[in-house]
């Protein structure tokens, strides 16, 4: 490559992505489109108008030239999910633009008539009716230009609660269940002479005309109309993602909710979206991409640009105005807007603008192509009554960036056509408040032609709403119409006046246009609203104001640019210091690591961080994995834990600043239903204040929640302990611990209970007659805008983050993937860090009275006050304690405080810490507080330092600064390290023999939770799956020598595991003591003596991202086409993208994972998992045959653990079922063998079993019995031999997917554990391989996993079902990522290196890397080396490496493993078939080599890869050979011929080839029969100059493999000699004759061009 090049491919992705940038970060706010003199316009960021316009998010495509610029999403599709360039939203109206082009289509190729008559074109089950005054005169073009005066503005669409959706007979005639009138010829009511009014002379938007369409096409056509749209547009236009089906919530994946205007929030429509069955109107979901690739498509129509759906001349007629003023009888009044299916607007140059907008319920959307290639696509999921002005800001923006002068300066562009405003005053203004309608005024022409309609008169009760909410920004009708932000008209006759377009009469189509707001006497205000445009004069409406409006101010503070919070975000999780460093040793340099290593460290699998800033969320983001193959994001929702409080505890105060509550009030006095029972020493005194401070003495510190499958207890069952609720009653608790029988005073003393904020819940819903889930949604929620939280128990995954355990060095997903909490208040909340900053910044915000905040300065400094104060309460409190109310409290500096809210939960841990001064930290994780919260510690403390956060590094109050210090673990083994068992425990008088006392018996050592503990120098394991604990030497100076760690080992007295000593026993041996700190009463220690010794810890080093991603860019840019493999002389070789590779195979989505020293150097996913999914490197594939890699090491565990033994014979391991030998050979199958595929098992590959299918069990596959759909695995015959001695085990290999259903039987035989659990416990959980897993995956349920393609035609097939079934686990079952079998490469190699952690020893390593086949070893002797070694392909490297090579077949998908035991690997996986993805993935392959200077591998040639027949380049010209060819005959080779037809007993036909015919072209063979195409190519071997290469098999009988084949001029026409090579008696050739000529190579149109290729797998002639 040249630095030329490399400035060029740098320049063109730096340009796209400064464009992007520069549009996101520069919208003109609506407000100010125009220029008031002496103003300077300010723009915003995206996500400021966003927010402004309440767009949950929206996607956008910019195309330029022909072709997209960039595309990308931005904000939230769902609660916790973000949207990108493939998010699919409800199009809408926008529908009907791709039902027009489908109309075109069929009307360019003469199936249509766009003059003719509908009535003509309809069929006899529904034909147009019109009106008294039009009989006749509606034709095809009028339907689809809006101007047939067709009925049925837009359809209403239907909600999920109704089931039952018409058909489109029942649309059309509005019979039930359609909720529309029927579609006809609408009368002209308005009008004043009775004439008709004549079609194509005025237009009037109709849904209805696209209902009439679609029954017009499907009449016309005899097709369904979504068959027919897919292959008249979708197909051609790659629209691969659209869809006009009706879409089900319960598969939501991939899919963004729709969010309504109701109310100064986002609101998601009831259902998350409604259906519209009236397809061709309002049908159609897509996304971005797709729709840009329709604009291009069409934009370059006019241009003749090859692939286009229309011609030239079509497409000038779809883009020519249909009405026109002067035109028609009688004469148009005014010019139209719309084409053919499409406004178009006028542009420069000849060039023409096509505008399309989609309204649909909660989504608005925009199309604005131009014919010269420019353009912009935008969909948001947020009604068009906000999202539209959001749209017109974005278009501004792009036109500003990619200067289309003509774009902005075109009036006709709607989106210019706003009305004027000047930017609003500062709130609050007097005027605003509450204001209820009076009257309305109609002109009254109008007035009498309504009420003559109507047949009475017209009264303010007619307009749709009867009160208005105005502010200086916003007007709001009640009845739940959209708010519409207003503001000072900017025209010279509306000075004084306010503007807006809220549409709130639909009877004349009337806006509620300016607004003028009238001193009424002292303090009083009246208005008058302006309804227009009608024709017959303004509508007046007049009010007067009943309330004013609350004092109300803009937060305060300064938006940092996208450039700082990069950058500050890039810093956090850069810069994490490990919590052993926290404290400075002498001499000693602290260094940092990066979030990802510390995640490791820690074993979490994800978490997601806010960072605030200055009343405002600066960054915001998630990282690592919120569940298998789905990665966390800032909108994953994480269970808040006990963090729930902090919002029940807010819901409270709000009632109490309304007086609906009062802390000072007893509890039992607000209690209804449920009374605390008080204890012995203690009667009464609990005071609400007490519940949300904690110091009210109520027991139960947390609730255990409970598994999936529990049932769970009402909140009065759990309240007074009863089933099935898991807790005892709640009452105040007992002082079992003092010495003296006095009452603890409530107040006076903290102890942290969730039990209290369960009564705290009966209160609320006792005094407000409200569900504790509205009541929170009302007081808290809506007002905080926290739009994804939720107390609801979730039963769909989706957009969640797992919970996992800390039990043992791994994190295990919780039993169910999360526990249940129905103690809504105390720990039942779901929430993402987004809603919980939003949160954090509205209580910050109401010490300084911002607008909007829940609670005012007063309530807000109650909530922020320290309730239990030393010296204060009867008896006095010892100490201060740390809670407010519903929140920890820290002082700060400079009359600031800090509120700190910890959320433990079982399997998550999350932190919110926040300062009045609009600072604060978010963070959620989805691992256990045992881990979690030393990682959340280290992010706290990088965030401290980054926003130089002094007050909060320095302050030993906020709990991340009380951790233990202490020094770094030393970097080698110490003689201490291993397995101790407890001796005794020794407890502290008095508080022994209380204890004994309460338990009626001594105490034991057996009364800890384990018995055992493993130690090192950086990790204590206690067994019975407690939690391990990370151990470092002790700073304190007391404690020099000692061991410490803060791990609770002992609920009974809340007792941590402190400081440790490690003492030699004099024996060589040692014993410990274990120190059990914080009791009242002294040390509780513990005993152990050491019974075994432990392995050294690894040590390696991490690249930095820049270089990561560095490397990842040069791998993805540069991938050499397979054609070029071989360089010719005086041809210079280009690379092409990944993508354009992927087009080549036509791949739809690729993972992969490089590795390189042992860890995973990048790893990410390209293209499309499923339609409208991005692959990513958590997208889950189907492993294939590699499944096999995975049983053998387990395989080779239980080995090593001696378990098994390679050398035993199978059939003495098999107890289910025996091995069956053939005739020849009677014994001699080893287990050995079984690994190595060279035992001469039958079964090459199961076939897998459709979902429709009924699967087999174990046996039933190994008997070959049905429902198995394979022959009994047995050892084969050996049909190819010539003498009658037997072929012995381990000489010939021969790949057997039956050999390891074989070996499923021996592990469950021997193990006695299921095959699943088996490999779970051996291989799985030991090599981190999180989102692994051999269980049958079921399509209702495909989250995050790849859709599965297959190869035939010339396009990528979807494998019906989605994918198939392989119950065979052990051979092919396995679900699996890159990112884990990365993990699992990096443990193998290990194994060779001593690395720890390895699951597999050196020795045992060795011999799977060893080959099993060595040419001359065995009787008989084997002919030649072979390539595996124990379950895995073995290339020797050099230096002593070792490569080991997997590749994982399975039907629509296609994967690879490539590594090396030096710690350099390469994992790749695709949902292709291997006939076309293995291209693919050797490109893949040959391009990391190239870039990791992996020079070894790219020049061996025993790495399948590097095998591949060199080939030419393929000729650009059609060749004279092209065509379609039959077979003659096959010609076999003797002796193989006769073997063959003994066996048979017949002779050998053609007809025993799997194909019959075959079509040739430069590039392409495709044979019949539905096998897969091959791309052939010149051969470049000196001896086969002249013929065509390929690699296609084509017989599997004897695995023979369609090589040269040579066209051969016969008379006028061809015939063909097609080679099956690889055979070991010489060529099979084929014979075929042409029978017709070829149409000629298709022609590439662009460097993107698409080839095919693939592999046949063919059925055998047995």
């Amino acid at each position: 490559m040249t630095i030329k090049y490399w400035i060029f491919l740098l320049f063109t992705y730096v340009s796209a992505q400064t464009n992007k940038e520069l549009v996101i970060n520069n919208l003109v706010p609506f407000e100010e489109y125009v220029d008031t003199p002496g103003r300077e316009r300010e723009t915003q960021t995206l996500q400021q108008r966003m927010e402004k316009w309440f767009v949950p998010s929206v996607s956008i495509a910019v195309i330029n030239n022909y072709q997209i610029d960039w595309s990308d999403g931005f904000g939230l599709a769902q609660p916790s999910a973000g949207a990108n360039d493939n998010t699919l939203y409800q199009a809408g109206t926008l529908s009907s633009f791709v039902s027009a082009i489908a109309t075109l289509a069929l009307s360019q190729q003469g199936r249509l008539d766009l003059e003719a008559d509908v009535n003509t074109l309809l069929g006899p089950s529904f034909k147009i009716k019109y009106n008294d005054q039009q009989k006749d005169g509606v034709k095809l073009k009028h339907l689809l230009s809006h101007n047939g005066g067709i009925s049925e503005l837009e359809f209403e669409g239907y909600p999920q609660s109704i089931s039952q959706l018409p058909t489109l007979l029942e649309t059309l005639r509005g019979e039930s269940p359609a909720n529309n009138l029927p579609i006809e010829v609408e009368e002209d009511f308005l009008g004043f002479e009775g004439k008709p009014v004549r079609q194509g002379v005025e237009e009037d938007y109709s849904s209805g005309a696209y209902a009439v369409l679609q029954q017009l096409l499907k009449d016309q056509t005899g097709q369904d109309f979504k068959q027919l749209v897919q292959t008249e547009v979708l197909g051609k236009a790659s629209m691969s993602s659209s869809t006009f089906d009706i879409k089900s919530p319960s598969n939501a994946f991939g899919v963004a909710y729709g969010y309504d205007c109701i109310s100064e929030r986002d609101t998601v429509v009831p259902g998350n979206w409604w259906n519209f069955p009236e397809s061709a109107a309002q049908g159609l979901w897509t996304n971005v991409k797709d729709l840009a690739n329709l604009v291009i498509n069409i934009a370059g129509g006019k241009s003749s640009r090859p692939g286009s759906i229309l011609n030239a001349a079509t497409t000038a007629k779809m883009l020519t105005k249909q009405t026109r003023k002067g035109q028609g009888n009688p004469p148009a009044n005014e010019n139209g807007m719309f084409g053919i299916g499409t406004e178009v607007v006028d542009g420069q140059n000849g060039n023409t603008w096509f505008v399309n907008t989609g309204y649909s319920e909660g989504y608005c959307s925009e199309v604005i192509g131009n014919t010269d290639g420019r353009g912009l696509v935008l969909m948001s999921n947020q009604d068009c009554a906000r999202g539209h002005f959001l749209l017109g800001e974005i278009f501004r923006a792009v036109a500003q960036v990619y200067n289309w002068q003509d774009a902005i300066g075109n009036s006709k562009i709607e989106f210019n056509k706003r009305m004027q405003v000047r930017p609003a005053p500062p709130s609050p203004q007097p005027w605003e408040g509450n204001y209820v309608i009076d009257d309305i005024q109609v002109p009254p022409l109008l007035k009498g032609i309504l009420e003559d309609v109507v047949g009475r008169p017209i009264t303010k009760d007619d307009l749709p709403f009867q009160n208005v909410y105005v502010t200086s920004s916003m007007i709001q009708p009640d009845k739940h119409l959209c708010s519409m932000y207003i503001y000072p008209c900017a025209r010279p006759d509306k000075i004084g006046k306010y503007c807006t377009v809220l549409t709130i009469w639909q009877v004349t189509r009337a806006k509620l246009g300016d607004i003028t707001f009238i001193p009424d006497g002292p303090n009083g205000y009246k208005a008058e609203f302006f309804l227009m445009p009608t024709d017959f004069g303004d509508i007046i409406g007049h009010g007067h104001r009943t309330g004013g409006a609350p004092t109300r101010g803009p937060p305060g503070g300064t938006t940092p640019s996208p450039g700082d919070r990069d950058r500050n975000k890039n810093l956090v999780i850069h810069n994490l210091l490990p919590f052993e460093h926290y404290v400075d040793t002498p001499g000693r340099t602290d260094e940092t690591q990066n979030l990802e290593q510390r995640m490791q460290k820690w074993f979490v699998p994800g978490v997601s961080i806010a960072v605030i800033k200055d009343y405002q969320v600066d960054w915001a983001d998630g990282f690592g994995m919120a569940q298998p193959g789905v990665s966390a994001s800032a909108d994953t929702l994480y269970q808040a834990g006990t963090l729930s409080s902090f919002v029940s505890s807010i819901a409270a105060l709000s009632l109490v600043q309304k007086g609906q509550l009062n802390l000072e009030a007893d509890v039992n006095t607000l209690l209804q239903n449920f009374k605390m029972t008080y204890n012995g020493q203690q009667k009464d005194g609990v005071k609400l204040r007490h519940i949300l401070a904690h110091n009210g003495g109520i027991d139960i510190d947390e609730f255990d929640g409970y598994k999936q499958l529990s049932q769970l207890p009402t909140l009065m069952q759990t309240l007074n302990g009863q089933s099935p609720a898991n807790n005892q009653k709640i009452g105040i608790m007992e002082d079992y611990l003092s010495l003296d029988p006095k009452p603890v005073g409530q107040g006076v003393e903290e102890d942290y209970s969730s039990g209290g904020f369960a009564v705290l819940q009966q209160i609320l819903e006792d005094q407000t007659s409200q569900s504790f889930v509205d009541l929170v949604q009302n007081e808290v929620f809506g007002r905080a805008r926290m739009v994804s939280s939720s107390f609801e128990i979730k039963s769909s995954q989706y957009g969640l983050a797992f919970g996992y355990d800390c039990v043992s060095d791994r994190d295990t997903v919780v039993e169910g993937n999360w526990w249940n909490f129905p103690e809504s208040a105390a720990q039942g909340l779901w929430t993402n860090v987004i809603d919980l900053a939003k949160l954090v910044i509205n209580i910050a915000g109401g010490k300084n009275s911002m607008a909007g905040s829940i609670l005012n300065p007063s309530i807000t400094a109650q909530m922020l006050t320290k309730q239990t104060k030393q010296g204060q309460g009867n008896p006095p409190a010892l100490e201060n304690g740390i809670f407010g109310l519903g929140t920890e409290v820290v002082d700060g500096q400079n009359g600031n405080t800090w509120f700190v809210n910890t959320g433990y939960s079982e399997g998550y841990c999350s932190e919110v810490i926040a300062n009045t001064d609009g600072r604060g930290l978010v963070m959620m994780s989805n691992q256990d507080c045992a881990r979690g919260h030393f990682l959340l510690g280290e992010i706290f403390r990088a965030v401290s330092v980054v926003y130089n956060w002094q007050d909060a590094i320095n302050n030993p109050n906020i709990e991340f600064n009380s951790r233990m210090p202490v020094k770094p673990a030393p970097s080698f083994q110490q003689p201490w390290e291993g397995n101790y068992m407890i001796v005794d425990i020794q407890v502290p008088e008095p508080l022994k023999s209380i204890i004994e006392g309460i338990a009626g018996r001594p105490i034991k050592r057996e009364d800890l939770p384990f018995q055992n503990i493993y130690a090192s120098t950086t990790m204590i394991q206690p067994d019975k799956n407690l939690c391990s604990m990370y151990i470092y030497p002790c700073a304190n100076p007391d404690k020099i020598g000692k061991y410490c760690t803060v791990l609770t080992i002992w609920q009974v007295v809340n007792a941590q595991l402190g400081d440790i000593t490690f003492i030699p026993d004099g024996r060589g041996g040692y014993t410990a003591e274990f120190f059990l700190t914080d009791t009242e009463f002294g040390d509780t220690k513990i005993h152990a003596t050491r019974t075994g010794s432990a392995t050294p810890p690894p040590s390696l080093t991490t690249p930095s991202p820049i270089d990561r991603e560095m490397n990842k860019q040069l791998v993805i840019q540069n991938l050499l086409p397979f054609e070029h493999y071989i360089h010719t002389p005086g041809r210079t070789d280009e690379t092409q993208t990944l993508a354009q590779r992927m087009e080549k195979w036509f791949v739809p989505g690729v993972s992969i994972a490089v590795i390189n020293n042992y860890q995973i150097d990048w790893a990410d996913g390209f293209g499309m998992a499923q339609p409208g999914v991005p692959a990513s490197a958590d997208t889950i594939y189907q492993a294939g045959t590699l499944s096999s890699f995975v049983s053998a090491i387990a395989t080779l565990s239980l080995v090593e653990q001696g378990q098994l033994d390679l050398e035993a014979d199978v059939n003495t391991l098999l107890r289910s079922w025996k091995m069956t030998y053939n005739n020849q050979q009677k014994d001699g199958v080893k287990l050995k063998h079984l690994l190595a595929h060279n035992g001469g098992l039958t079964v090459l590959e199961f076939d897998g079993y459709q979902q429709s299918s009924r699967m087999p069990n174990l046996l039933q596959t190994l008997n070959g019995q049905s429902p198995a759909n394979n022959e009994k695995v047995a050892v084969s015959n050996d049909l190819l031999g010539f003498g009658d001695q037997p072929l012995g085990q381990g000489e010939q290999e021969d790949y057997s997917s039956g050999g390891y259903a074989v070996l499923q039987q021996i592990l469950e035989d021997q193990t006695n554990q299921p095959f699943k659990q088996l490999v779970q416990r051996l291989v799985l959980d030991k090599a981190s391989m999180r989102s692994s897993t051999f269980d049958i995956k079921s399509p209702s349920n495909s989250y995050g996993i790849a859709y599965g393609y297959d190869c035939l035609s010339d396009k990528d097939t979807l494998v019906p079902g989605k994918w198939w079934n392989f119950p065979e686990s052990a051979a092919q079952g396995l679900w699996t990522n890159v990112n884990d079998l990365a993990n699992l490469v990096i443990n193998v190699a290990g194994g060779k290196n001593h690395m720890p952690g390895s699951i597999l020893n050196p020795t045992s390593t060795n011999n799977m890397l060893t080959k099993q086949t060595k040419n001359g070893q065995g009787n008989p002797p084997a002919t030649e080396n072979g390539m595996f070694g124990l379950g895995t392909e073995v290339v020797d490297g050099q230096n002593g490496d070792t490569w080991f090579v997997n590749t994982g077949y399975s039907e629509g998908y296609c994967s690879e493993v490539i590594a090396n035991t030096d710690g350099r690997g390469l994992v790749v996986m695709s949902n292709q078939d291997c006939a076309r993805g293995h291209f693919l993935l050797g490109e893949i392959f040959r391009a990391v080599s190239v870039v990791y200077n992996w020079n070894d591998a790219i020049d061996n040639t025993n790495i399948e890869f590097n095998r591949r027949i060199p080939v030419f380049p393929p000729p650009k010209t059609k060749q004279p050979w092209e065509g379609m060819y039959s077979i003659v005959d096959i010609e076999v080779p003797e002796p193989l011929k006769s073997i063959v037809e003994g066996i048979a007993g017949r002779p050998i036909k053609r007809d025993d080839l799997p194909f019959q015919n075959v079509y040739a072209s430069t590039t392409m063979i495709q044979p019949d029969k539905a096998l897969c195409s091959m791309y052939i190519y010149p051969c470049a071997n000196s001896n086969k100059v002249g013929k065509y290469c390929t690699v296609l098999t084509v017989w599997q009988v004897v695995q023979a493999q369609l090589g040269d084949i040579t066209f051969i001029k016969n008379g006028n026409g061809y015939k063909a000699e097609f080679f099956l090579t690889d055979t070991d008696f010489g060529d099979i050739k084929i014979h075929l004759t042409r029978t017709s000529q070829g149409v000629g190579a298709a022609s590439a149109k662009s460097a993107t061009a698409i080839f095919i290729t693939f592999t046949l797998v063919i059925l055998g002639f047995l």
